[in-house]
């Protein structure tokens, strides 16, 4: 949402000496109903909107100063799209649902669109970031007869499942940064499950912080620094905590900003 996008940022940017800019939205879409997901190094932002005029469908969009907004056109008729990554060289990634039912994640570059595969007994799949060498991570699943998500890479096209090197029956991967370092969650379910860093194929788990049962990192940095939050399932609201993990400092809780109780 742009209002709390926009209050999170003068709270944690204003207060460091950052400039914070509001974006006023196209006709069609509602400024309560935009949800930016990734940025650029050079400024250009990924993301969600509300369209209004196409009845009410939730598009993908893509801001820079010099374009404004723009939508990614699938060429058919979509029930949602979500672009969720963004590499310098304009590479982006999402996922997209058609009137069809199917849910696919997507790779859009150069004003084409590339729907990504799936593993082998899956009905959809989420591709939640993408490397500088466009390398895309995310997730794959059956929700009909209950297969659990995978934790998946796509490299030069090909859909790789990581189960068999996480070793544990449920994951999503939620961040991939440019030296390979994959990042997400694993477990035997969700209400058990902790926050990984795969790099080089070795595999690292982060662990929960005390008093939480569930640990999450949805984004790494090109050092393989990680962000994440973890949650204690049994609260109401299930309210995050931020966390951070580093190859030399391990598991870390970061502070909330004053005045609020949950954070990511």
């Amino acid at each position: 949402m742009v209002a709390h996008a926009t209050l999170v940022l003068t709270l944690a940017l204003g207060q460091c000496g950052y400039d914070v800019e509001v974006v006023a939205t196209p006709a069609c879409f509602g400024s309560s109903a935009v949800q930016p997901m990734a940025v650029s190094n050079s400024g250009v932002v990924v993301g969600t909107m509300l369209n209004t005029c196409s009845g009410a469908t939730t598009d993908a969009f893509v801001w820079s100063a010099a374009t404004g907004f723009q939508i990614i056109d699938f060429g058919v008729d979509i029930v949602s799209a979500h672009a969720r990554g963004i590499t310098e060289s304009g590479v982006i990634v999402g996922d997209v649902n058609t009137t069809t039912g199917i849910l696919q994640g997507f790779r859009f570059v150069d004003g084409e669109v590339t729907l990504l595969d799936l593993i082998d007994g899956a009905n959809l799949s989420i591709a939640n970031d993408v490397n500088a060498a466009g390398v895309a991570t995310g997730y794959s699943q059956n929700d009909i007869v209950g297969q659990p998500d995978h934790a998946v890479i796509w490299r030069n096209g090909a859909v790789e499942d990581l189960t068999p090197l996480l070793g544990q029956p449920q994951s999503r991967a939620g961040g991939i940064g440019d030296a390979g370092h994959v990042v997400g969650r694993m477990g035997l379910r969700y209400f058990d499950s902790s926050g990984f860093v795969l790099h080089d194929g070795e595999v690292i788990d982060i662990g929960v912080p005390a008093g939480d049962d569930v640990s999450e990192l949805v984004a790494v940095n090109g050092l393989g620094q990680a962000v994440g939050f973890s949650r204690f399932v049994g609260d109401p609201g299930w309210p995050r905590r931020p966390i951070r993990w580093t190859p030399n400092g391990g598991l870390q809780v970061l502070p909330l900003l004053e005045g609020t109780t949950t954070g990511t």
